[in-house]
């Protein structure tokens, strides 16, 4: 059995929402389909990617049972005034398609974060309502990380319910640096993955809330490689240690990484940083398909055991999956 962590679905209501905004983020339709517009940045959507069916033939290929499943960028805190709504219609329009296929896919709310009680009631209500299993939350809220103080209702809300958070990279802060190559997607979000993961570290959320259940994106960015820089800055040259018991390392089997990150070095490297107990099957789908990632884990030389925990274990007893 997999189970897949993270996958997206783009509503065709949705896009044509954007397509009616006159300021970012925007989307159009181009000759080959979709295009999102966010600045700078230039996201072109796979053709498939309204498709649930589509979905499902592609978790089909990769032997995928289940996929959790989520709206992708941009995230509601990005619409203004119209972000609250939004992230209300975009749940409802995610809960018809779960609901059509209810065995296959499973719901995650993204909230509004730009408005702290509006999110927290949205968070409620898709519990209730569309038996929401986790929350996405991306790195930061325009601008701003979310292990500002501003945030501490909705991490101290997270903890008490027992609801897995799952973080996902928005467009990078310096974004400009990376639009004219290409490169805000495979570089600038990886760098996403690795901030957002620090700056929860490194503000002592996880000494406050230790019951929380994070899940890291992408085998958490470059962090497992530069995990020993950020342990000899913190412990031994004493920078931006005031918040935290141990060294930061030390915090990384505290948190889920998902494998939607095709590339079996750096998978390797995880599982020798943190071991298969914290890492849960991903595809990132549309914009990854699930074969490449249950390919690299098919080829891996780890144990049977080991194996079945990444695939679904982990995800069934995260995500409370029978």
């Amino acid at each position: 059995m997999i189970i897949d962590c993270q996958s997206h679905v783009f509503d065709p209501r949705w896009l044509a929402y954007l397509e009616s905004r006159t300021s970012d983020p925007r989307a159009s339709r181009t000759s080959q389909g979709w295009e999102f517009v966010l600045g700078p940045l230039r996201l072109k959507l796979q053709p498939d990617a309204t498709d649930p069916i589509a979905k499902l033939r592609a978790m089909d290929v990769a032997g995928v049972e289940i996929a959790l499943i989520s709206s992708n960028l941009p995230g509601p805190h990005t619409y203004g005034a119209d972000g609250v709504h939004m992230a209300a219609q975009m749940h409802d329009w995610l809960a018809e398609t779960v609901a059509e296929h209810p065995d296959r896919f499973v719901f995650v709310c993204t909230p509004p974060m730009h408005d702290i009680e509006a999110a927290l009631a949205e968070i409620d209500r898709c519990v209730a309502t569309h038996d929401a299993r986790a929350v996405q939350l991306y790195s930061h809220i325009n601008g701003v990380r979310p292990d500002a103080s501003e945030f501490e209702p909705f991490w101290a809300a997270m903890a008490s319910a027992g609801l897995p958070v799952i973080l996902h990279p928005h467009i990078p802060v310096f974004e400009r640096d990376l639009a004219g190559r290409q490169m805000s997607v495979g570089l600038g979000m990886r760098f996403e993955d690795t901030i957002i993961l620090t700056h929860l570290i490194m503000s002592g959320l996880l000494d406050r809330h230790p019951d929380l259940q994070i899940v890291c994106p992408h085998l958490g960015g470059t962090l497992p490689f530069f995990a020993g820089q950020i342990d000899h800055q913190a412990m031994v040259l004493k920078r931006g240690a005031d918040h935290i018991t141990q060294a930061p390392s030390e915090y990384l089997n505290q948190v889920f990484y998902d494998c939607a990150a095709p590339w079996s070095p750096a998978l390797s490297l995880c599982l020798d940083v943190i071991g298969a107990t914290r890492l849960v099957f991903a595809s990132d789908h549309p914009w990854i398909q699930p074969r490449l990632i249950a390919e690299m884990i098919d080829a891996m030389n780890i144990s049977a055991s080991d194996r079945t925990l990444v695939l679904s274990g982990n995800a069934k007893q995260l995500f409370r999956i029978p």
